[in-house]
């Protein structure tokens, strides 16, 4: 039996008994990392509050070579970022990011960038961050860390081009549109996703009816390019401004 000791974001929970539950955690170190927590559901656990869903912790388990599911033998809150929990538009965007943090973070597998990308997300997210013009830019770096970041085309663009959801790419402005699912971008559409792409945690605040559009691309391109698409983007789907012209 080995034992470790690691930061986590507990990504998701579940009854176990009536007094455990199954967590999972994503820790920088080991990516995704199902553990029992025994007895955690006990007041007297001093584990109760501590592995709520997007809670920064330290936890120490220990795990055998015959078993996939870890033993949790202690844990400590570092931040429950509080202030989610006020907002149903922060609390679906935490969903979507951390199920993408846990798509980019496969088991026994070194996932600190998708670690620290959940984390900073959080934080933001819990210091105010919100609206269009905050997911643009973790939902492309989110696309980097699962490899299958969009071609955006030239640094710049003189004229209005198809994006092809299905082949990934900003088509030539000469191009005609393509079948399947497609977004028009503009230039200055364009620009900013270009800014956004290369600077996520510095990408400048766009107006919101702008960048409808490119969330709608970047949505309907994870949904096609992954395997399953992310259960939280229609609870985003359903609350999103209806200002978008059919396509």
């Amino acid at each position: 039996m080995s034992r470790h000791e690691s930061l986590a974001i507990v990504l998701r929970r579940w009854p176990y008994s009536e007094s455990s539950q199954v967590v999972h955690l994503l820790t920088p170190h080991a990516g995704l990392v199902p553990a029992l927590a025994k007895g955690s559901n006990k007041l007297q656990s001093g584990q109760a509050g501590v592995l709520d869903t997007y809670s920064l912790i330290r936890v120490y388990y220990s795990e055998k070579r015959d078993r996939d599911l870890r033993t949790l033998t202690r844990c400590e809150l570092l931040d429950r970022f509080s202030s989610l929990s006020r907002r149903v538009d922060a609390l679906n965007a935490a969903a979507l990011l951390a199920e993408l943090a846990e798509l980019a973070a496969p088991p026994d597998t070194p996932s600190s960038e998708a670690y620290l990308f959940l984390v900073e997300s959080l934080q933001a997210l819990n210091q105010g961050a919100q609206g269009t013009s905050f997911l643009v830019p973790r939902l492309l770096r989110a696309s980097e860390l699962l490899g299958l970041q969009p071609d955006l085309g030239p640094a710049t663009l003189t004229e209005s081009a198809w994006f092809a959801v299905a082949a990934g790419r900003l088509l030539d402005p000469n191009e005609s549109r393509p079948d399947g699912p497609a977004i028009r971008v503009t230039p200055s559409q364009h620009q900013w996703l270009r800014l956004a792409q290369s600077s996520p945690n510095e990408a400048p605040a766009d107006p919101e009816s702008k960048a409808e559009d490119c969330l709608t691309m970047l949505g309907q391109f994870l949904g096609y390019h992954l395997e399953r698409p992310p259960r939280a983007w229609q609870a985003i789907e359903e609350r999103r401004p209806a200002l978008r012209a059919p396509r």
